[in-house]
């Protein structure tokens, strides 16, 4: 695991960050913690995703992101490249 720097470069979303929450009987859900808003037309380009946080993106408009990590992609076996 590693951070993930998103980087905006067209359009507009909202990155939503999660933490796991547990009920008494044990189920896990996830509860919204944090919305980042970016535009680059409002001067929002890109926000920092701690390491091991849940998120998603919800796009508001068709975008174009760069998404960077502090180690190399799949180095963990977090994420995995499949070659068709």
């Amino acid at each position: 695991m590693s951070n993930e720097n998103v980087i905006l470069i067209k359009g507009r979303l909202d990155e939503v960050l999660y933490e796991e929450v547990t009920s008494e009987d044990g189920k896990v859900t996830l509860r919204e913690t944090e919305r980042i808003h970016l535009c680059p037309e409002e001067g929002a380009y890109g926000c920092q995703v701690p390491k091991g946080v849940w998120h998603t993106v919800e796009v508001i408009e068709p975008s174009v992101i760069y998404e960077g990590k502090d180690k190399k992609y799949g180095e963990d076996g977090s994420e995995t490249f499949v070659s068709m």
